[in-house]
C-alpha cells in the first residue's frame, strides 16, 4: 500500500471522527449578550495611508428572539493626496436591533 493511499485513509478516518464528535459542539445556541473592546489598524495606499483607533461594542439579548447592539470607534486617519498630507479624526457610532 502506498503512502498516499495510507494518508488518504487516515484523512477519511479523521474526517469521520470529526463528524461524529461535532454534533455536541453545535448543540449550544449562540449568545447574543456580549461586550467587546479592541484596537483596529488599517494600512493601505493612497489617498488614505492608515487608520488607527479604539473600538468598543456590545450586544444585549432583550428577549429570546430580539437583541440590541451598539458599536463605537474613535481614531485617526493619516492621508496624503496630490502633495497634501494631514490627519483627520474619525468617530463612528452604530446602533441597531436584530432578530435571531
Amino acid at each position: 500500500m502506498t503512502a498516499s493511499i495510507r494518508s488518504l485513509r487516515f484523512a477519511c478516518a479523521a474526517a469521520l471522527a470529526a463528524v461524529a464528535i461535532a454534533p455536541p459542539a453545535f448543540a449550544e445556541e449562540p449568545s447574543y449578550t456580549f461586550v467587546e473592546a479592541g484596537y483596529q489598524t488599517i494600512d493601505q495606499d493612497d489617498p488614505i495611508d492608515s487608520v488607527d483607533g479604539v473600538t468598543l461594542g456590545g450586544s444585549l439579548a432583550v428577549t429570546e428572539n430580539v437583541h440590541v447592539f451598539a458599536r463605537y470607534f474613535d481614531g485617526s486617519a493619516d492621508f496624503s493626496f496630490a502633495g497634501f498630507s494631514g490627519d483627520v479624526d474619525v468617530t463612528q457610532w452604530a446602533l441597531g436591533a436584530g432578530l435571531n
